[in-house]
């Protein structure tokens, strides 16, 4: 935590944005504790104000970002959560995330493009 601390503050000094990768060291993480860690991050960056945009690739990681995550996240850190990247391939995941209209989605995956756009 205290490195990513670092280096989102480091970006948050020159106006930068963050895609921030869940805690992936932690083989599948309880949700519980990657919303700890996310809550954590976004509370001790505040000063920073570097918007963050979390990272949903559990084919890497084994580590999952929710709805659910997502919405607790923007409720405790007004304006701090400003997108997701979804990397799984699943239309359905990256269509949960238009549940967010102040959150900007993006879709990692190339054969997504065309529903999507549909």
């Amino acid at each position: 935590l205290h490195d990513v601390v670092t280096l989102v503050n480091a970006l948050g000094e020159i106006g930068a944005q963050a895609l921030v990768l869940p805690p992936y060291f932690f083989r599948a993480a309880p949700a519980q504790g990657v919303y700890a860690f996310m809550d954590a991050l976004l509370t001790r960056t505040q000063a920073a104000g570097t918007g963050i945009f979390l990272y949903h690739f559990t084919e890497m990681s084994t580590v999952a970002v929710d709805a659910g995550m997502m919405a607790g996240l923007v409720a405790a850190h007004p304006g701090r959560m400003q997108g997701v990247k979804d990397s799984s391939g699943n239309l359905g995941s990256v269509l949960s995330w238009l549940a967010f209209p102040d959150v900007a989605v993006f879709a990692g995956d190339d054969h997504l493009l065309r529903p999507l756009v549909a």
